[in-house]
């Protein structure tokens, strides 16, 4: 789970109470490089996870959107809204569009 203190956001398992944050964080931070690398236009993230939730946000979707503050960003939850749906779609293509110029 997620608990914010005056460190910050930190991920802590709720029976145990390791805290798994900067583990996640150092992941993260891995993962979105390579993602970079990889050219990624768009992004869909886990609805209320406490690595992927975008309302938090949880610990990779805020290193993500820090990192790539331009990625179109979306959870599953709001794909399931048409309207949503269909501007991140336009989004992601505007974005692919953009980097093949």
């Amino acid at each position: 789970q997620l608990v914010r203190d005056g460190r910050g956001t930190r991920m802590v398992t709720v029976r145990t109470g390791i805290d798994y944050t900067d583990r996640v964080n150092e992941w993260a931070r891995a993962r979105v490089s390579e993602l970079e690398r990889d050219g990624i236009h768009g992004y869909v993230l886990k609805s209320s996870s406490p690595s992927c939730g975008l309302e938090g946000p949880g610990l990779f979707a805020a290193v993500l959107m820090t990192s790539i503050p331009t990625l179109p960003v979306i959870d599953e939850k709001r794909l399931e809204d048409p309207a949503q749906r269909a501007e991140f779609v336009r989004q992601v293509i505007a974005r692919r569009d953009s980097e093949r110029v």
